[in-house]
């Protein structure tokens, strides 16, 4: 993710127009849309369903809201309905044909009372029965009134721009509103695949997806020309999905092993670069993705309004069906000059993106001297700097899982996974310290000299956690899977339900 750590390369909603005032703010109801962040309650979910599509038969050339929710159910079961538009087109009929033939039905491809019941209990055989947590989110479009918004989410005025940071009630089309109502907290985790044979990420979601919310395969990376190389895992999509979860595709500008700025440039500011990765990071939600996270880093600082206007233009190209994330590199206050993360405007990113995460580690790195890749108090000047221009319910805290080792005498370090930090000190019966942010580190003998060793584990991780807790945020993101310590999930599982009060 960050400079030690580039993820591996492999490789609208339909509303229709009426008149009047009353239809206005129907069809603003209509648009928006429940993006599911957490595991799903099979009998709200079912229901939600059932009422959203309606009782009419559904078959190819018909439109609407109806037809949306039978694309985002067909989509959060696996299949590939194409783009999540409220148009029921070839793909849509494809895959509900696919859907009919697993379901034992007659495969017709029209949706009547058999397939929708089928689909009812698919999505709560999916959805495993446990209580659903939802953020309402909306996309603004041409003529939109934060009133008829705030109205459709069943809240105010006021407590819309005060969940959204809003300074004022002017928003523009492709602006990304979250509802106040409040949602549960969120176990985001990034799951690259460094090669064919790398199942590491694979295998902790596989064992811990209970604890996790959202997926982010880690598996395409922009070329200059703004075409998108890379397949993703479709064993990790369909692993996740099969469980109800959220699975974003991660987009970043690696070239190898490290993020090109020169990739970057070419796709912010030549014209035709622009529109073809606007087109081709559209183009992954046919692959059955529920929306992106788009992870361009080491971008030229000159470029900085190139970059949020490409994300405000990506809202836009996504429309209300995908969700658009973005990772960002951590900073204490604005540097515009900074080559790392002054091309960065958090307030713009945040107005554009449903959810933000923080890249809250690498405080210290291979090139850097020694010490913790995460301090505590660094991370709480972060999330700091980082609240006051991104609304806390779009936030995110990066967690890592992960550590260094460098050399005592000075020198280059390395970057090593947090399980085999923690394993080496067990198996060299090295003792093991902790800093006043509980970080572990220590020092071993090795043939070619001292090394120090600074990672993260559990009870690291928890005190970080904290600071999401008390902040309120919408939740941490894990840097990556599997690479992490086994105690970390009983970290992650206290996360989940933990408050404030119940902390020391």
């Amino acid at each position: 993710m960050a400079k030690d750590r580039a993820c591996a390369v492999r490789g609208q909603a339909y509303t229709k127009k009426r008149a009047g005032r009353g239809g206005r703010f129907a069809a603003a109801f209509l648009l928006v849309v429940y993006i599911v962040l957490v595991s799903a309650g099979g009998a709200g979910a079912s229901s939600d369903f059932l009422a959203r599509i309606g009782t009419r038969a559904l078959k190819e050339g018909d439109r609407g809201s109806d037809v949306l929710a039978l694309q985002e159910a067909l989509s959060f079961l696996g299949f590939r309905p194409g783009p999540t538009d409220g148009w029921f087109g070839s793909k849509t009929r494809a895959a509900v044909v696919e859907f009919q033939r697993k379901s034992g039905l007659y495969a017709d491809g029209v949706v009547g009372p058999k397939t929708k019941k089928a689909l009812e209990k698919a999505l709560e055989a999916a959805q495993g029965g446990d209580p659903r947590s939802q953020i309402a989110r909306y996309v603004v479009k041409k003529g939109d009134t934060l009133w008829a918004i705030a109205k459709a989410m069943g809240s105010s005025v006021g407590s819309l721009m005060e969940a959204n940071g809003l300074k004022s009630a002017v928003i523009y089309p492709g602006q990304r509103l979250v509802s106040p109502l409040s949602s549960a907290r969120q176990v985001w985790v990034f799951a690259p695949k460094y090669k064919a044979d790398d199942t590491l990420a694979l295998e902790s979601v596989r064992a811990w997806l209970d604890y996790i919310d959202v997926v982010i395969d880690c598996g395409f990376s922009l070329r200059s020309d703004g075409t998108i190389r890379g397949s993703g895992n479709p064993d990790l999509v369909s692993l996740a999905k099969g469980k109800g979860k959220l699975v974003l595709a991660l987009v970043t500008n690696t070239n190898g092993s490290s993020h090109d700025r020169g990739i970057a440039s070419a796709v912010l500011t030549g014209s035709s670069s622009r529109k073809e990765a606007l087109a081709s990071i559209k183009g992954l939600m046919d692959l059955g993705y529920d929306g992106i996270n788009l992870d361009l880093e080491n971008v030229d600082p000159a470029h900085r309004e190139e970059l949020g206007r490409f994300i405000r233009d990506l809202s836009t190209t996504l429309g209300p069906a995908a969700l658009l994330t973005a990772s960002v590199p951590a900073k204490l206050k604005e540097n515009l000059s900074s080559q790392w993360s002054g091309a960065f405007d958090y307030e713009e990113i945040g107005r554009w993106c449903d959810a933000v995460v923080i890249m809250a580690y690498d405080q210290h790195y291979s090139s850097s001297k020694p010490g913790p890749v995460a301090a505590l108090d660094w991370t709480m000047g972060v999330t700091s700097y980082a609240l006051s221009c991104i609304p806390r319910a779009k936030l995110l805290l990066g967690i890592p899982s992960y550590g260094y080792e460098w050399p005592v005498s000075g020198g280059k370090g390395r970057s090593l996974p947090a399980y085999k930090a923690q394993t080496n000190a067990a198996t060299l019966a090295t003792e093991v310290l902790r800093d006043k942010g509980a970080v572990p580190h220590y020092q071993y003998q090795a043939a070619d000299g001292t090394y120090v060793v600074y990672y993260e584990d559990g009870v690291s991780l928890r005190r970080k956690m904290e600071i999401a807790v008390r902040e309120n945020l919408l939740g941490v993101a894990m840097w990556r899977a599997g690479y992490e310590t086994l105690d970390t999930w009983e970290s992650m599982k206290w996360f989940k339900s933990a408050t404030e009060s119940g902390m020391q």
